[in-house]
């Protein structure tokens, strides 16, 4: 993915499970093999605050962008602080300006050294977001500038090293079906929340293994 003006280029992970996107920063870690984005080198970046009421916006010059903190299943906590910049998907080349991003200086937990992932876009609703001032996330960007056919989501599932991120080869499809590796019917159930990709089921394969819970 492409951060900031001009475009810096950052290997991220896409998470379904949440809705903040957030990049190494400077001032975080594993820089002897990893990228981060670099603020002070984009010509559209500025710290986010917010407003007596709550709202989010742009900061003023010298003033710090909202300090920021998100924690994940696993057990790792990354923090920082958030700011507002270019977001683009390079295939196809779509440029989504001015949306949050958190620049993160910290992370506790559970290492990332040895993962190529230097960012992570969250792909869940942004309302799910516990960072001050409202969230838009990349995916909500472009169903709401109607650059998808369809605000659809599809997962196209490829066993990898989960630590390296090598030997896979899945996919996103954002706005539309994946046609290529799809058979059989489409069945559309309601959502069991307003801001996760949730539905009830009775069982779930992989291959012919259940792997639904007991319970």
């Amino acid at each position: 993915m492409g951060f900031g003006t001009p475009s810096q280029s950052l290997k991220v992970v896409f998470d379904t499970g949440s809705p903040d996107t957030w990049v190494y920063s400077p001032d975080c870690c594993y820089h002897n093999n990893h990228n981060d984005f670099q603020p002070s080198e984009s010509s559209t970046y500025t710290n986010r605050t917010v407003n007596a009421s709550g709202k989010a916006q742009a900061a003023g010059s010298g003033q710090p962008g909202t300090t920021w903190q998100i924690s994940y299943g696993g057990g790792s906590t990354t923090q920082g602080y958030i700011g507002i910049d270019t977001i683009a998907f390079p295939d196809p080349n779509l440029s989504l300006p001015k949306l949050p991003i958190a620049l993160a200086t910290a992370i506790t937990g559970t290492s990332r050294a040895g993962r190529a992932m230097e960012g992570l876009v969250g792909m869940s609703n942004g309302a799910a977001s516990q960072a001050a001032g409202s969230w838009v996330t990349p995916l909500e960007a472009l169903a709401r500038g109607k650059l998808l056919d369809k605000p659809y989501l599809t997962a196209n599932f490829v066993k990898a090293n989960r630590r390296t991120g090598l030997g896979g080869g899945g996919s996103y499809i954002l706005g539309g079906l994946d046609t290529i590796n799809q058979s059989g019917n489409v069945t559309w159930l309601d959502v069991t929340s307003s801001v996760y990709w949730g539905a009830d089921y009775d069982d779930m394969l992989i291959g012919t293994p259940s792997i639904a819970p007991s319970s």
